[in-house]
């Protein structure tokens, strides 16, 4: 929850604080950490995106049991501006989040 937690109302805004914390608990094991971590590198414009470590990252939740993570992964796969022909990877993430 580090990530939330940094960024929650009224709470200053403070990504690299956000990532900071988030990649201690990923250190120590944290599926949500994981999926956390992997979406602020994906989405923020306060932290560099990378593409391969949101894939590590959001891989690492999927394998943790996180069935969104699951799901990034397949929009991730399918989605063209990534150019990662990846739609067999699609279509097993989003099964094995179907599963969840």
């Amino acid at each position: 929850m580090p990530y939330q937690h940094c960024l929650r109302a009224g709470v200053k805004q403070n990504y690299q604080h956000a990532a900071e914390k988030n990649q201690y608990a990923v250190i120590q094991g944290s599926v949500r950490a994981s999926y956390n971590l992997g979406s602020l590198y994906q989405g923020s414009q306060e932290v560099e995106q990378d593409l391969g470590l949101v894939i590590e990252l959001l891989t690492q939740a999927a394998e943790g049991g996180s069935a969104v993570a699951m799901q990034n992964l397949g929009l991730i796969y399918s989605n063209p501006k990534y150019r990662l022909k990846g739609y067999l990877n699609a279509l097993q993430s989003f099964e094995r989040a179907t599963e969840n």
